[in-house]
Order: structure tokens, then sequence, then C-alpha cells
């Protein structure tokens, strides 16, 4: 026989919503919360422009100085270095520097390194911290490459401020649909040439850092000569253009290895 004199208890749906509410909006469904960020014309087309610099650069051969220091020792050579559109990077360093990597190809999919000192073979999956294991540098192959183009590898943003501009030189914060700094950029403006860019993680904290020192030109290009890349680490890498030729064929090859016989 059932009591009918005491009602059963209603289920919690009031808090099923509110967990409901609470995932969407840890998860973006309530972006519309917030108004968007304000958003510069004129920064934004600095932006656009500093990003799609050399886009028709389809090729990059070259000769070069290159300085890696990770905080335990600092080692330079000379490479000759393969670059080509679709994330292909290749690098063989001169004979004479026995200490410093031996070869390096990234063919898109797979990066493969062998070693000059000891003759072992990696084989790596290419990511956005792909580097890290090459030259402790936590970076990716496209954004490496990006930077040797001049032009810095953006991230997806939501609106683009201008918060300095002092002798010629603008700087640009990109920010997200939730007002997070993605990145910061220093553009020249005369020549609509980033300089310098600081990007950061989904944390805030700065993941690497980008300046563009000297440029030359380079075929049918103004390309920089001179990039410095740095991680909040200490660990940094400088890659000096010596000689280049642009928009040549380069072997398929070149971005595959084989283990050193």
């Amino acid at each position: 026989m059932v009591n009918r004199g005491v009602p059963l208890p209603a289920p919690h749906y009031r808090w099923l919503w509110l967990g409901i509410w609470l995932i969407l909006a840890v998860t973006g469904g309530c972006s519309w919360i917030l108004d968007p960020p304000s958003d510069d014309p004129g920064a934004r087309r600095l932006v656009e422009q500093a990003a799609t610099a050399n886009a028709d650069l389809y090729s990059l051969k070259g000769l070069a100085q290159v300085q890696v220091d990770d905080n335990r020792r600092r080692i330079a050579g000379r490479i000759a270095i393969a670059g080509k559109t679709g994330q292909r990077l290749a690098q063989r360093t001169e004979p004479f520097q026995a200490d410093f990597i031996g070869k390096y190809g990234g063919n898109g999919a797979i990066i493969t390194v062998v070693s000059r000192g000891d003759g072992k073979f990696y084989r790596l999956r290419q990511s956005r911290t792909a580097l890290d294991t090459v030259v402790h540098i936590p970076i990716g192959i496209e954004e490496l490459l990006s930077a040797m183009a001049g032009r810095p590898s953006v991230p997806q943003f939501e609106a683009a401020q201008l918060t300095a501009a002092q002798n010629g030189l603008v700087q640009i914060a990109l920010i997200s649909r939730w007002r997070r700094t993605l990145a910061n950029l220093t553009i020249e403006q005369q020549q609509q040439r980033v300089t310098a860019m600081r990007a950061f993680n989904d944390d805030g904290e700065w993941r690497y850092a980008v300046q563009w020192l000297e440029w030359g030109t380079c075929g049918a290009y103004v390309l920089p000569h001179r990039v410095e890349i740095t991680v909040p680490s200490g660990a940094g890498l400088v890659v000096t253009l010596d000689r280049c030729w642009t928009d040549v064929e380069i072997d398929p090859e070149m971005f595959t290895l084989a283990p050193l016989q």
C-alpha cells in the first residue's frame, strides 16, 4: 500500500540545467555572454599584410650560419638548408661541424633526424613542438618556415588592437573571443614588415618569441637574413642566411632521410 500523504521528492532538474550551463560556459558555448573585444581595422590590416608577406614563395634553398643555445652548451655551425611549402624542411650540416646534427628532414608528416656524432637515427611525428627534440626550441616546422619567409605564424584571433606606436614601429595585440592575448606583434609601419612576435599558450604564458633582425633581397623577394627565436627556458636559435635561392626545384628525397651507412 502506497502512502499518498507524503509526496515523492521532485527530481533535481534545476541542478541538471545548472551543470549543463556550466559545461557550455567552460567549453565556449556561452561566448555570447561577453561582448566581442574591440577591433582596430587599421591594426588588422597591418597584421594581415605581415602574415601574407612573400605568400608566393614556393621554395627556398640557402647556406646559413646557425647558433643553438640550449642552456647547457652553445653550438655554432654552417648548414645547407632547403624549405618548401607544405611544412617540408631539410638541413645538412657542413662536414667540419662534427658536433652538430648531421641531417634533418621533415616531409610534412614525419621528421627524420640523423646524428652526425653517433649515427643514431630518429623518426618523429610533426607537431607544434616538433623541433624541441632537434634544437630544444618547442615550435613546429611551419612556424620556423614562416619565420624564415619573413612572416609571423598568426593564430586565429577575434580582434587586433594597437597598443603602442613609436619611431615608425607599431605594436599590435591579437585578442581571442574571450579577451585573451594570443600574440603580440611589432610591425614596421612604412615597410609593412614584421620585426618581432611573441606567441602565448592557452594559460597566458609566452611560448616563443621571434625577432627579424636583418633583411635583404633574395631573387624577387625581400627575406630576413637573420632570425632569432627564443623560448622561456632561455634556449635560443639564431639563423643567419649567407646565400639563398628562391622558387627552385628541390628533390623530394631530401625531406625523407635514411640512416647513415
